[in-house]
This record gives C-alpha cells, sequence and structure tokens, in this order.
C-alpha cells in the first residue's frame, strides 16, 4: 500500500502541475498553452519532485528527521528544482531537439536550462507542498475505499505507458519511417494499377499557363496545342513500359516530361546516368527508361544557409553537418555553403574546423564551400549578428579560417566603410574567396568601390544595408546599378514582392541569386531556437528576435522558386536558374554544380506543374521523396 500511496500522489501532483503550468503559460501568451510534457494532462517533473517531498514529510512524521523549518524547505526546493529541470531539459534537447522551458533570456541561468530566478519560485512552491498540499492530499487519499487504493495505480500506470510510448513515437522517427513504408507501399501499387486503369489527364489551366511560359525554341502559341496532343502518347507509352524503373549494369535512363538544362526547355530528352555522373542528353529513345512524370531540373544551390532541423553551423556540433546535409534533401537542395556568422575568433575557428572535418562523410546536400557571414560588418545594420564582435577586416583571420577547413572557405560578406576593406577585398580574391558586401551603411560609391576592387555579391539585398534614397542610392542603389550579383530572400517577409520584382527586372534574372539565410528552425515546428547567442522567436512563418527585427528566415529554396513564379515576376526556366546555376557562378562552383550537363553530378529534381518537390536525386538515385 505504501507504493500504492506514492503513486497516487506521483499522478495527483503531476495533474497539479499541468493545471499550474497551463494557466500561467495561457496568460502569459495570451492564447492556450497546453504543457503537458505528454500527450495527456500531466507534468511528469512535478510528480516526481512530490515524490521527493512526500518522502521527506514521511521521515518527518516517522521521527528519522526533525521537523524542517520553512527556510530548510525553501533551501531544498530550490536545489532540488536544478536538480530535476536541468536533466529533463538536456534529455529532451538530446533526444528530441526539444526543450522544456528556455531560460536563456533570465539572469544567472544555466545554459538555458535551469536558473536561479526560477528555482526561487519552486522553493517557495515547495513551502506550499510541504506545509498545506501534502496534508491535504492525505487526508483526501484516507477517504479512498482501499481497493480503489490498490486498482488505481495499476490503472493509472497502464495509460501513463501508453501516453508515453505514443510521445516517444511522435517525436522520433519511428512514426516517419512507418509513414514513408506505407507511401512508398500505396505509390507502387497506385502505379502498377493505373498501367491498366490510366484515365485520360488533362491539365488545368494554371498548369496550361505555366507550360506555355517555358523558353523553348519552338513559338510559345504552338506549346499548349502540342503538349494535349502528346497526353494521349503519354498514356500509351505508359501502358507499354509497365517497369518504370530499369536499370541497365551500371547505366541508368531518365526521361521526364520536360529537362530545364542551363540555356533553355527541352521535351523529349534522355537524361543517361553512369556511375552517378551525367553520361549523355539525347533525344534518341533507349529500349528501357525510367519515366519521371512532371520536370527534371538541376538541384538547388543554397550559398546562404546557417542551419536546418535544429541544428546550427556555428555550434561546431559533432555531426550536425550531417543532418543539415540530409534534411536539406526535402528543401530540393543538392549543393550548399555552410554559413556562419558573426562571433569570436574561437568559435569561428572551430566552426569551420568540424565543417572541413566532415564535409567528406554527409549524406545529403553536397557541401561545395563555407560562407563567412561576418564579423567584418557595421554595427548600425547589424540585424542579427553580434555586434561586440564586430571588427576591421583582417586577411591574416581569412587565412586561418581558410587553413582551418582545408581550404573550403570560398566566401566571405564585409561591409566596405570599413578601414582596410580595399586591400582585404583584393587578397581575399588573390586566394580564391569570393567577396559579397553586407550588413552595412556605406554609400553609393563606397560600395560601387568595393565592386570595382573585386567584391561581386551583395549580400540578401535590401536586408542589413543603407536602403535606396533619391539624393543617397545608398547600397541597395549600388545593387541595382552594378553587374554585381544579389543574393534575395523570397519568402515574402524579408523583402516586398514589388521590391522584388523591381530589383530582378533592374539587373535580370541572371544577376540574381536566391538564397534562404536559412537558421536551425528551418524543418522545425513554431517555438523557441537561437541564433548565436540570441534567443529566437518562430511563428507565423518568420524568425524573429525579442527586439521584433528578423533572424534569418525558416525559408526552404523550393519555396523562393515557387514564390517568384506565383508573384508573376519570373517564368519557371528563370526561377529554376536564380535558384541553381546563378548561385553556383557567384562563388565560382557552376564547374560541379547547378545544370544538368555531361560530366556533372547527376543531382537533380522533379517538380510537378505547380512547382511542388516530388523527389531529390543525387549522382542518379532518389535520396527523398514528398
Amino acid at each position: 500500500m505504501v507504493i500504492n500511496r506514492y503513486i497516487i500522489f506521483y499522478f495527483l501532483f503531476a495533474l497539479l502541475g499541468w493545471v499550474w503550468e497551463s494557466i500561467y503559460c495561457t496568460i502569459q501568451n495570451q492564447k492556450w498553452q497546453n504543457r503537458g510534457f505528454l500527450y495527456g494532462p500531466l507534468c511528469p517533473i512535478y510528480g516526481a519532485g512530490s515524490i521527493f517531498a512526500l518522502f521527506a514529510y514521511d521521515l518527518i512524521n516517522k521521527g528519522v528527521l526533525e521537523k524542517l523549518s520553512v527556510l530548510q524547505i525553501f533551501i531544498v526546493g530550490f536545489f532540488v528544482s536544478m536538480v530535476l529541470e536541468y536533466p529533463t531539459s538536456y534529455i529532451l534537447e538530446k533526444l528530441f531537439h526539444a526543450r522544456w522551458w528556455d531560460y536563456s533570456n533570465l539572469p544567472m541561468n544555466l545554459n538555458g536550462r535551469t536558473s536561479v530566478p526560477t528555482s526561487i519560485g519552486f522553493g517557495l512552491a515547495a513551502i506550499l507542498v510541504m506545509e498545506y498540499l501534502i496534508p491535504k492530499a492525505e487526508n483526501i487519499y484516507s477517504f479512498l475505499p482501499e481497493i480503489l487504493a490498490i486498482i488505481l495505480p495499476f490503472i493509472l500506470i497502464g495509460i501513463h505507458s501508453s501516453d508515453i510510448t505514443l510521445t516517444v513515437v511522435n517525436l522520433t522517427n519511428f512514426q516517419k519511417e512507418l509513414d514513408e513504408i506505407e507511401e512508398n507501399f500505396q505509390e507502387k501499387m497506385t502505379q502498377r494499377v493505373d498501367n491498366f486503369y490510366r484515365k485520360k489527364k488533362s491539365f488545368n489551366p494554371k498548369t496550361l499557363k505555366r507550360v506555355v511560359s517555358f523558353r523553348m525554341s519552338e513559338k510559345r502559341n504552338q506549346i499548349a496545342e502540342r503538349i494535349i496532343k502528346s497526353i494521349e502518347k503519354i498514356e500509351e507509352e505508359r501502358k507499354e513500359k509497365l517497369d518504370w524503373k530499369i536499370i541497365k549494369g551500371d547505366f541508368m535512363f531518365y526521361k521526364a516530361d520536360y529537362v530545364i538544362l542551363e540555356d533553355k526547355i527541352e521535351k523529349d530528352l534522355f537524361v543517361e546516368v553512369e556511375n552517378g555522373k551525367v553520361k549523355s542528353l539525347s533525344k534518341n529513345e533507349p529500349e528501357k527508361f525510367t519515366y519521371l512524370e512532371g520536370i527534371l531540373a538541376p538541384g538547388l544551390v543554397d550559398t546562404h544557409i546557417h542551419g536546418y532541423k535544429n541544428e546550427d553551423i556555428m555550434n561546431a556540433k559533432k555531426g550536425a553537418l550531417d543532418i543539415i546535409s540530409k534534411g536539406l534533401l526535402e528543401t530540393g537542395v543538392t549543393s550548399f555553403l555552410p554559413t556562419t556568422l558573426t562571433d569570436s575568433t574561437e568559435r569561428l575557428n572551430e566552426a569551420v574546423k568540424v565543417v572541413g572535418e566532415e564535409y567528406k562523410d554527409v549524406k545529403g546536400a553536397k557541401v561545395r564551400g563555407i560562407f563567412l557571414e561576418g564579423p567584418f560588418f557595421t554595427e548600425k545594420y547589424k540585424g542579427a549578428q553580434n555586434e561586440k564582435y564586430m571588427s576591421d577586416p583582417d586577411i591574416e583571420k581569412l587565412k586561418k579560417w581558410k587553413e582551418l577547413s582545408k581550404g573550403l572557405v570560398n566566401k566571405i560578406a564585409i561591409a566596405p566603410e570599413r578601414a582596410g576593406s580595399e586591400e582585404f577585398i583584393k587578397k581575399a580574391d588573390a586566394m580564391g574567396v569570393y567577396v559579397a558586401v553586407g550588413h552595412s551603411d556605406a554609400s553609393y560609391d563606397e560600395a560601387i568601390k568595393a565592386v570595382e576592387d573585386g567584391a561581386n555579391i551583395f549580400v540578401h539585398t535590401f536586408n542589413g544595408m543603407s536602403g535606396l534614397h533619391h539624393r543617397n542610392p545608398g547600397m541597395v542603389g549600388a545593387a541595382m546599378n552594378s553587374d554585381a550579383i544579389s543574393e534575395l530572400i523570397c519568402d515574402g517577409h524579408h523583402v516586398n514582392p514589388a521590391a522584388a520584382e523591381v530589383l530582378i527586372n533592374k539587373k535580370g534574372y541572371d544577376r540574381i541569386a536566391l538564397i534562404t539565410d536559412c537558421m536551425m528552425a528551418g524543418g522545425m515546428p513554431d517555438g523557441s531556437y537561437k541564433l548565436g547567442e540570441f534567443p529566437v522567436k518562430v511563428e507565423n512563418g518568420t524568425a524573429r528576435l525579442e527586439s521584433g527585427n528578423l533572424a534569418g528566415s525558416i525559408l526552404k529554396l523550393k519555396e523562393a522558386v515557387q514564390n517568384v513564379v506565383d508573384w508573376d515576376i519570373v517564368d519557371i526556366f528563370e526561377a529554376v536558374q536564380m535558384a541553381s546555376l546563378i548561385p553556383a557562378k557567384s562563388v565560382g562552383i557552376d564547374d560541379v554544380c547547378g545544370k544538368i550537363k555531361v560530366g556533372y553530378d547527376a543531382d537533380f529534381i522533379i517538380l510537378d506543374y505547380d512547382l511542388n518537390l516530388k523527389s531529390t536525386y543525387l549522382n542518379g538515385e532518389e535520396k527523398y521523396r514528398a
């Protein structure tokens, strides 16, 4: 009966903890907050704390311990809360990428997992529990029928066990893996049945309009008619080819409805892959091939991305690069530049060193370099960069970072008005490091001079730079009036679509590189995260500092492609180039990625006619399927 009593008290106080936490957080956020740690209305950490309190209460009643004073209860409650909170948050972070509380904005906190102010609160709560709640609960327990006191713990444990199982399944990849198995089975069965019962397909007006906008050698007014006539032919081809994926030795042939090349879109083109590389592009139909319904486009290239899937490059955490790399496949990205931010020299040293050690072992999107976003910036346009680490450009530091990264560093951003910028740009260029300008209050003339000295990229144009004014054109004016490539974050939050259109129309799509500037919350639910040393809140499609300023984005590059087309700024061909070939050109990696070309890695994506990502291929093998 003693154990039964402890179990019942555990659940009682776990329930009371849930009531308290939910009420407090609901009032604080002004919307309903369910603070149950698991699915049910329980906060187990409170239940665990109550066990300690009840055990002490029993020892006192039995005379083993002397009765504690109010101060002693407070001190014990203070330290026990720390002991419970810290490991709880630590385990949640390591296993489930979640956190019980984020105390990083409170004074005297320990890694944001526990803090002195909150432990003081729990110390006061311990007084309430020992002096009032446990005695009251004892009175209630004494009225329980003996049979109920025996049976109730078994019922509660059974429910709790199911609850824990559901939670673990939900927070890990187990459920995702089951869903993928089911989806693969359903898709294969659907494909086989469709071979016998294929209904005639038709294009909706929106799709037809998009297809007509393709850049092809034929006149546009003939395209729609040709597509409609080809529907019946597609149906016949599918009936003849029951094996959709045929591998002939080390050779593989793919055919999509359209293939986006670096200079045009081709129809009825067969892509031959051998040993992971594109061997040939031909109109001659092979005996057997893989039919991929939709648009085959080059894998996207993100040259400005700080993190993904709750991992941040600046954390220099072993294995995080691979998590980011694999996660990016769901965004259509097959090549990327892990991006740092303004921080101490020591932390930057460690960050680039870890990337240099691990980049060859990633199993997802390929690492094609490192982008150092900072620390040579201007405080006025710091954005979400930490001003205390900003300084004038230092070529010796750049040499060290390139050395530590095993030569991977190939892009760095600076504010061109800082002392020594001209010499730095020229020396960095000589080292094979592309220089971008941004987070800067430079004048128009200073920015143009930086481009003349060798800088070739404007960092997230419009954001973090002096704006356009008719008497002071600023950095934005220089971006518009130079041949340098302009990065652009097209999530609808960083830049108004009309402003994006003005820039693209002025420079041309071939001088625009779509980037995400994505931080660790990319691919994650809304909540609290960090960018460098700053806490960040993610909600309503944005990541913001406590001040309300944007702190990077949670944009997926495939979404940026969709957006610029949906905003009627560019067509599909141009949008894809802006997210693949142009960013690759901006840092000189277009010789290995950014295009479908003979001799290149067979890294490509399949899009439907609404530009939704269907699948991602690396070296000719499907690595992600939506």
